[in-house]
């Protein structure tokens, strides 16, 4: 409602809260949000499930040995850091839509 006690807008969320130090769920404190949590009907439906992403794998993979150079049929050495490095930015190319900074991907690699 604004200032007026006339209502503007409805809204439906779900909410899930994860403790940042164990990664794991734990409650929400709805303290704050109770100001906007009201009894009032919504013409807004509730969500149903959320259909899955159809993800095209052979179009990502396609992508990826583009950017690497490579044959779609390619198997990378996962032991060669130069092979894993350039994979590590084609996948970052195709994920991020930018250029991977090499010195990030190098310094990675070396923390394995």
């Amino acid at each position: 409602m604004n200032g007026e006690g006339k209502t503007f807008g409805f809204a439906r969320s779900i909410w899930a809260a994860i403790d940042m130090e164990t990664r794991r769920p734990t409650l929400l404190d709805v303290e704050g949000l109770s100001a906007y949590i009201t009894d009032r009907p919504c013409p807004i439906e509730k969500p149903g499930k959320i259909a899955p992403v159809e993800n095209n794998t052979s179009g990502y993979i396609s992508r990826v040995c583009r950017e690497m150079q490579v044959p779609n049929t390619y198997v990378p050495d996962v032991d060669d850091r130069a092979t894993m490095c350039a994979f590590a930015a084609a996948i970052s190319q195709v994920e991020n839509g930018v250029p991977a900074v090499m010195a990030d991907v190098a310094a990675g690699w070396e923390l394995l």
